[in-house]
């Protein structure tokens, strides 16, 4: 008999930095400096023997969860995000664009699996109709921001360390020096 609510189905991804995560948490490297981890209700950043244990892989896990975390934000008629504008968490020099909200997991856990990520982008771009490619801000790796500005915009108004761009469903740390070309 399975549980009715089996711990994989709990799972969520969550975006870090390589810098913040011990060598004995499970994670999945995204690009440079940024890893996916994986966290359950009351548990954060598990480790690879508590992914073990539910019979699973990191791989395995990261799908499972990326899956959990889409499904969370389903509708009847797609799916759904909480946001408002960026200016009111950021203030009013912000760049034009959108705080958003998670449901369930951080808001940045959109950007820690590439199926998330182009839900997310999808979405962002049928809602906004930007001219140009979206540009994704974190502070934290926590919250997030959704900009239908440049890259070079969103670095002189809130520095480059937390911009991110879009790249083949993997997020991208913009660096400084690539920042200021």
């Amino acid at each position: 008999m399975q549980p009715e609510n089996p711990p994989y189905r709990r799972l969520r991804p969550r975006l870090a930095r390589r810098d913040d995560v011990s060598d004995s948490t499970a994670f999945i490297s995204l690009s440079p400096g940024l890893v996916s981890v994986f966290d359950i209700p009351g548990r954060r950043g598990l480790s690879h023997p508590e992914i073990g244990r539910m019979g699973m892989t990191p791989q395995s896990a990261w799908n499972a969860a990326a899956a959990g975390l889409v499904a969370s934000a389903r509708t009847k008629t797609g799916v759904e995000f909480l946001a408002r504008p960026a200016y009111v968490a950021l203030g009013p020099d912000a760049p034009r664009g959108y705080e958003v909200r998670g449901k369930g997991a951080t808001a940045a856990a959109w950007l820690a699996h590439p199926r998330a990520f182009s839900t997310l982008r999808t979405h962002f771009t049928s809602v906004i109709e930007p001219a140009g490619e979206l540009v994704y801000f974190t502070r934290d790796c926590h919250e997030l921001f959704v900009f239908d500005v440049g890259e070079d915009e969103v670095a002189a108004a809130l520095g480059a360390n937390g911009v991110v761009r879009y790249s083949l469903g993997f997020p991208l740390l913009l660096t400084c020096d690539s920042a200021m070309v």
